[in-house]
């Protein structure tokens, strides 16, 4: 029987997991002749060198108190794959292979074609040292040599030939083994490299099953969605698919099963954040080796930065049309405006006039409504030409200070609990000093509607990474999502009827934007609404 490797042994052979190209040291000359050795194991794939490893424990069973070796070759180069020896190697001898004609002839392969290295004389090469002549068997699979079974007595053995035959017998079983066997290995090898390809892909790659079941889904869809791939495989397609788009991709993917591809499907793909991203994905068959459809391969790129960059483009589009719009209508309402105004002031003046109380009612009104459509007509001018001021340094506190004091009316009318939070160190900021003191008046004259009749209104400010953020925030009743996506448009508005024109928020917009910062809303029915508003600090 083998006897096991010492432990002094198996430190230095080369295991199946991993190592340098092999052990080339030759063994000690106090080893004993039952030790085992193993060299260049780690060139093989892993299941190979089980393989070669099984394969040899079988043979040294079979030929006890004979030295043997199992040695693999790529079938291409004739190269050294694994190698497994019970025995002492000639050093001089280990990687060579010399098979002899008549053994190739028994095992049905004298006319293969074999590597460039691989020697045939008359007799088989030596492998190992003080052994007596013993014989090789080749390992042929499929036409190619796979690899080379060595056997040598220790000393003179009428048991050769038979052993001979025996393992000739086995070796048409063992070569297809180890062939297939490595074919496996080569395939898994394979698969490791496609999936690192696709993931190193810059494009959304992922693979279904007949039944929509993910089985592939790329690095480039795992930082897309935010779901990382195990949460993912095995789940059905339509369900990172936005309920709107569902159709279209179970049109896509019916399609693709049917043998037909789809080019550029635009769809939202529901992210790990609870958000949708915009994807447009190509879908086409995947079909098995036997012809048969095995499920659908998409590949498709991330549109959610186009579109909103499309959005923005066409919501400037919008608002440069609405501000032409608006210069026409300021100027057109301008001078009636200001003829009623002067005509009502004037007859207001006459003791003949407006002697009674309907009369003065009627000159109120007309006060009152041309007065309304005078702000209005300046709001318009405002929004469509800001006036151009110069920059200057501007102070944070002093921005909020005098926010607060211009407000104190509509702060009066709701009855709003106002309160100011600011940091010790706000950042300077350069800016418009008056128009950025509009954008918190009119966030706040907001808020101070949102509360009407009691609430609170807070508004701080703070440093964030060198920048200015100055928030809003009320306890009112919110914002519904629908309206959210619609509140910096202009003349839109929530208010009633003859309560606002609907420009504020576009103007806030409008003026944080030109000042190279960003204005977001937060809010959440019926629990109040938050506007933040970051300034580059100066």
């Amino acid at each position: 029987m083998a006897a096991d490797p010492p432990k002094a042994r198996r430190r230095q052979a080369r295991q199946p997991d991993g190592g340098r190209e092999g052990d080339r040291r030759r063994p000690p000359e106090t080893a004993s002749p039952g030790d085992l050795e193993f060299w260049r194991l780690a060139l093989a794939q892993p299941d190979e060198q089980l393989a070669v490893m099984a394969v040899a424990e079988r043979v040294f069973s079979m030929f006890d108190g004979f030295a043997c070796a199992v040695r693999t070759i790529d079938p291409r180069t004739g190269r050294l794959t694994a190698a497994v020896a019970r025995g002492r190697l000639a050093a001089s001898r280990r990687e060579a292979i010399q098979l002899s004609r008549s053994a190739l002839e028994r095992v049905g392969a004298g006319g293969i074609e074999l590597p460039p290295n691989v020697r045939v004389s008359d007799r088989s090469g030596r492998l190992f040292a003080g052994t007596r002549p013993g014989f090789s068997v080749p390992l042929v699979a499929e036409g190619r040599l796979v690899g080379v079974i060595d056997v040598e007595p220790r000393r003179e053995s009428r048991q050769v030939p038979a052993a001979r035959r025996l393992l000739e017998k086995a070796a048409p079983a063992l070569a297809v083994a180890l062939r297939a066997v490595r074919e496996l290995g080569e395939l898994r090898a394979n698969e490791r490299r496609h999936e690192e390809l696709l993931d190193r892909a810059n494009a959304l790659v992922l693979v279904t099953d007949g039944r929509r079941r993910i089985r592939v889904f790329n690095e480039a869809f795992c930082r897309l969605s935010g779901f990382p791939r195990h949460q993912v495989i095995g789940v059905d397609l339509l369900d990172l698919v936005g309920h709107s788009d569902r159709k279209s991709m179970l049109r896509a993917v019916a399609a693709a099963l049917r043998g037909r591809s789809i080019d550029r499907v635009e769809l939202g793909l529901v992210t790990a954040a609870g958000s949708e991203a915009r994807v447009a994905m190509s879908t086409a068959t995947l079909v098995a080796p036997d012809g048969s459809v095995e499920g659908v391969i998409a590949i498709g790129h991330d549109l959610t930065r186009l579109r909103e960059l499309e959005r923005r483009f066409w919501q400037a589009e919008k608002l440069a049309s609405i501000g032409k719009l608006a210069t026409g209508i300021a100027h057109e309402l301008s001078n009636p405006l200001t003829i009623i105004s002067m005509s009502a002031e004037a007859l207001s003046g006459r003791t003949a006039f407006g002697s009674n109380e309907e009369e003065r009612e009627l000159l109120g009104k007309i006060t009152e409504a041309s007065g309304r459509l005078q702000r209005f007509s300046r709001e318009l001018l405002a929004y469509a030409r800001p006036a151009p001021t110069q920059t200057e340094i501007v102070d944070a506190g002093e921005l909020v200070q005098k926010a607060v004091e211009y407000c104190t009316i509509p702060i009066r009318q709701s009855g709003a609990l106002v309160s100011v939070s600011l940091e010790g160190d706000l950042p300077k900021i350069r800016g418009i000093r008056a128009n950025l003191i509009q954008v918190l008046v009119n966030l706040v004259t907001n808020a101070c509607q949102a509360v009407e009749g009691g609430g609170s209104v807070q508004l701080s400010a703070e440093r964030r990474s060198g920048q200015l953020v100055l928030r809003v925030e009320d306890d009112g009743q919110g914002i519904s999502p629908e309206l959210r996506e619609r509140i910096f448009e202009p003349f839109f508005t929530t208010k009633r009827p003859g309560q606002g024109t609907g420009l504020g928020l576009a103007i806030v917009q409008g003026i944080v934007t030109s000042h190279g910062g960003a204005v977001d809303v937060e809010s959440v029915t019926p629990h109040g609404t938050r506007f933040t508003v970051t300034l580059p600090g100066e």
